[in-house]
């Protein structure tokens, strides 16, 4: 794929720490995020391609219980990556409530990814709407993850950031 103005030399496409592709790619000047539906490749105005790193692309099944899994349907997927400045989602949007100093994902007991991660003032949750991560209201005191799609509090259980019954 080439991307006008990009410099080929140093341009890579970025995977997440357990080697996984993503939608985001780099070149020495500027970092770029593709839109998986239309496969147009924008620049990522503002981020710093030196500390550019992600984070997580997690890609979980479909659960039949919870989302429509017909032909066609695409898994959950959850890609959120950070710079010095700021926290961005999926397509490239930026988490302006996320501190991009302490964003971290949180582990499953196993080492995995999850769909959780929290900074220094928040917990979040991947979402199925939109691959990004939304602020869910957890104590994060006693907030512990479990899988990669449940976690749990003293207050609930957790599946992809909804309180589920128990």
């Amino acid at each position: 794929m080439v991307i006008q103005g990009a410099d080929t030399s140093t341009f890579v496409s970025l995977n997440d720490p357990k080697r996984h592709p993503t939608l985001f790619s780099k070149d020495a000047l500027r970092v770029y995020v593709s839109d998986p539906q239309s496969g147009d490749t924008r620049i990522l105005q503002n981020a710093d391609p030196v500390t550019f790193k992600v984070l997580i692309a997690l890609t979980v099944s479909c659960v039949p219980e919870r989302q429509s899994c017909g032909d066609g349907d695409f898994p959950f997927g959850v890609i959120l990556a950070k710079d010095k400045h700021a926290v961005y989602g999926a397509l490239g949007g930026v988490k302006n409530d996320a501190d991009a100093s302490s964003f971290e994902n949180l582990k499953t007991p196993d080492g995995s990814p999850s769909v959780y991660s929290q900074d220094k003032n928040h917990i979040y949750a991947g979402s199925i709407e939109d691959g990004d991560a939304t602020v869910i209201n957890v104590d994060m005191n006693t907030f512990h993850v479990l899988s990669e799609t449940q976690a749990r509090d003293k207050n609930h259980l957790y599946f992809e950031g909804g309180a589920v019954a128990e």
